[in-house]
């Protein structure tokens, strides 16, 4: 597992470090969640209120949108880093040419699969965070309203 983290080149330390804050962030969230539902089983929240309460879990819902285009974007970096790598190693080191653009080829590869795999969950993560907070605040606004809601 090591071996296929440095076989990606530099652009993998950058993919290790939005994993890292993306797996932060969706723990975050969902212990955001837990709690402010804990805190509102017992009495309604108002929007304003509920507003408020969840600025933080609004603003980390966001981050995860951002970190899966930054992973996306960070594994087609490593793509054409790994590609020009290769094509230089191509040019300036002697051995056989297909050795030569196997390896920087498997960087290139290794980061769009990372860059992907980074991008996928964290989207999905996202919208689901994003979901279940549109349908709070609207129970939110519900309550307000002094309507009850079913959602």
């Amino acid at each position: 597992m090591i071996a296929f983290f440095w076989s990606g080149g530099p652009v993998m330390i950058l993919l290790g470090v939005i994993s890292i804050v993306i797996v932060a962030l969706m723990l975050y969230c969902a212990y955001q969640f837990q709690t402010w539902r804990r805190s509102t089983a017992r009495n309604t929240t108002t929007l304003p209120a509920f507003v408020k309460q969840t600025e933080g879990l609004r603003r980390s819902i966001q981050w995860l949108s951002y970190l899966a285009n930054m992973s996306t974007l960070a594994g087609l970096l490593g793509t054409v880093v790994g590609i020009h790598t290769a094509f230089g190693r191509l040019g300036s080191e002697s051995g056989s040419p297909i050795e030569l653009m196997a390896n920087g080829i498997h960087e290139a590869i290794s980061t769009t699969i990372v860059g992907l795999c980074l991008a996928l969950p964290a989207l999905l993560l996202h919208y689901w965070f994003r979901d279940r907070y549109e349908q709070a605040r609207r129970q939110a606004g519900h309550a307000e309203a002094g309507e009850i809601s079913s959602e």
